[in-house]
């Protein structure tokens, strides 16, 4: 899979790459930051898209329902913008993200090598998962 939705383009056609859908979050008026009646602060990215994943072993004769992992590559943005991803139909994970674990990114050429997002991932007993990066404006994959 190769989509451009907005200003990224998504990409999951290299091996292990396990995309199958995209879309797009509508926008709020104003891209900053609103605060809950609790006083936290929520913070309103500048790009905002919701992925799936498909099933585990895709395509193969191992293939079955699960949806364990994800593993795709972002293209486009500007520098400095906040991005937040919703992977939306992984299998429950939430125990594998409140013991420290974070998914990893790659951004080249900036940071050609792997790290742990600094952010602690959010997620939902539904469950999904969701990501924010910022200082996009280069490849994330």
């Amino acid at each position: 899979m190769e989509e451009r939705i907005g200003p990224l383009t998504f990409i999951s056609n290299f091996d292990s790459g396990n995309l199958a859908r995209v879309e797009r979050v509508k926008s709020e008026e104003n891209n900053s930051s609103s605060h809950e009646e609790d006083g936290t602060t929520v913070i309103i990215p500048d790009y905002d898209y919701n992925v799936w994943t498909a099933p585990d072993c895709a395509g193969t004769e191992c293939e079955n329902p699960n949806r364990t992992w994800f593993y795709f590559g972002i293209k486009g943005g500007q520098a400095g913008k906040l991005l937040r991803i919703n992977i939306m139909n992984l299998n429950r994970q939430g125990k594998l993200y409140s013991q420290g674990m974070a998914p990893l990114v790659k951004a080249v050429p900036s940071r050609n090598k792997w790290e742990r997002l600094r952010d602690k991932p959010k997620y939902e007993v539904s469950f999904f998962i969701c990501v924010l990066f910022s200082s996009i404006g280069f490849d994330l994959i």
